[in-house]
C-alpha cells in the first residue's frame, strides 16, 4: 500500500481489503464491536489510537510506516 499507514499498518486489528478496482483499504475489526469508538475505514495515517495492538508483521499488502 502506497503512503504512510501509521499505526494501522502495524495493528493486530487491521485487515487489508482490496476493492474490485484494485485499490487497497485498511479495515479496523474493532469497529465491528465498537462502531462508536472506531471507524470501519479510518483516515490514514493514524498516529494515535486507543485500540492499537502491535503485531510482529504488518497486514498482508501493507508496508509498515517508517516515520513517526
Amino acid at each position: 500500500m502506497a503512503g504512510d499507514t501509521g499505526l494501522c499498518g502495524m495493528c493486530a486489528w487491521a485487515d487489508a481489503v482490496r476493492s474490485a478496482h484494485g485499490s487497497v483499504f485498511l479495515r479496523c475489526r474493532r469497529s465491528e464491536a465498537e462502531p462508536e469508538r472506531f471507524a470501519k475505514y479510518p483516515r490514514l495515517p493514524r498516529l494515535e489510537c486507543e485500540g492499537f495492538e502491535a503485531v510482529r508483521k504488518p497486514a498482508e499488502g501493507i508496508e509498515p510506516s517508517t516515520s513517526h
